[in-house]
């Protein structure tokens, strides 16, 4: 357990977000678009450690080194009020962050079954998505979750998920499912001490002021799939190509860079991270090294020539298992995730070394 002041206070503070919305933006003092490329990008979440790579290349000047103007936003713009992927497919945003499912649900074209969207990029190699109950719950296994209180996001698959993890455990109850609104479920959680909640090991695990258990899909049955990938558009421009590649490859030495930093240096960065990116999330150095211990080894650590690439076996067996429980209305086709994901802009391992 992390029972220490700053925590507290850094729960007071991101209970106060939804007012800073004009304070969101990291290091925009970074440029001004002028006559560089403009790329947006709308987050999946509040501004954490999973996209520091993203703030520490801005805070450095490396997007607009490489001719790029990267203009970020994340759902506090409207009380998440609408998906990422879909002020992508809408044309708000150039690319996009969040999990894969939601390619399924939201960008697949029905009438020609292919998909308007694709994964370009994964920010984890493995999953950092778990569901939390309270230590003091004395919950063994998904099979007593019918003795808790879910508070949900109302996203794709929550419940299909938690019902898989709790028949695959033996159990036959599904726990009560309350939803407070997306960006209020860490809060109502943490006042809940029967509350269950689906959180980020790296970041709300980390946060928590008291102890928790942790129980994984992948641990229980279900193959989840990949949280959190970078999306763009399939019809996009062939000069927007060229801008994507390019950001990609300033992302990958970032995201390298803090998956490798040891010791001093890892505090080092976390303080740099803190001086440059405004929002109540990076106001600790300190907690910050400890989310970045969590994710490290997600971050590509140990394949640094295979950052951002995803594997097609992770892929299709996600996309069997929706299908077999009857997820969407219609069928994805096995052996077609090569429709939904593409390494074709990721930086070439051979000529851009970490």
């Amino acid at each position: 357990m992390k029972n220490t002041n700053w925590i507290y206070s850094l729960i007071l503070l991101t209970g106060l977000i939804a007012c800073q919305s004009e304070k969101q933006q990291a290091s925009k003092k970074a440029s001004e678009p002028g006559t560089l490329d403009t790329l947006r990008i709308a987050l999946d979440w509040r501004p954490n450690i999973l996209h520091s790579g993203i703030f520490l290349a801005q805070s450095r000047s490396a997007y607009r080194q490489a001719g790029i103007y990267v203009d970020w936003f994340t759902p506090e713009i409207d009380n998440y009020q609408k998906k990422p992927i879909l002020r992508l497919l809408d044309g708000e945003a150039d690319l996009s962050i969040g999990p894969s499912e939601h390619l399924f649900y939201y960008a697949l074209d029905t009438s020609s079954g292919s998909p308007q969207a694709e994964a370009i990029a994964s920010l984890l190699s493995k999953p950092q998505s778990v569901f939390a109950v309270h230590g003091e719950a004395s919950i063994k296994s998904p099979a007593d979750w019918s003795s808790v209180q879910y508070i949900g996001y109302d996203t794709p698959l929550e419940e299909a998920i938690i019902g898989s993890m709790v028949r695959n455990a033996g159990g036959n109850n599904m726990p009560e499912v309350v939803q407070p609104g997306r960006l209020a479920v860490w809060e109502a959680f943490l006042k809940e001490p029967q509350g269950m909640a689906w959180i980020f090991t790296h970041w709300e695990g980390q946060m928590s002021p008291v102890e928790l258990q942790f129980f994984a899909p992948n641990d229980w049955g279900v193959p989840y799939g990949y949280s959190s990938v970078i999306v763009a558009r399939k019809n996009r421009s062939p000069q927007l190509e060229t801008v994507i590649e390019r950001f990609l490859a300033v992302t990958k030495r970032h995201y390298l860079e803090l998956a490798q930093a040891k010791g001093k240096e890892k505090t080092e960065l976390c303080l740099e991270l803190t001086q440059q990116v405004d929002h109540s999330n990076y106001s600790s150095p300190d907690f910050l090294v400890e989310t970045l211990e969590d994710i490290q080894p997600a971050f590509y650590a140990d394949q640094p020539e295979d950052w951002g690439r995803m594997d097609p076996d992770r892929w299709e067996n996600y996309m069997e298992w929706i299908s077999k429980n009857k997820l969407l209305d219609s069928a994805l086709p096995s052996g077609t995730s090569e429709k939904w994901f593409t390494h074709e802009l990721l930086p070439d391992p051979e000529k851009l070394k970490p």
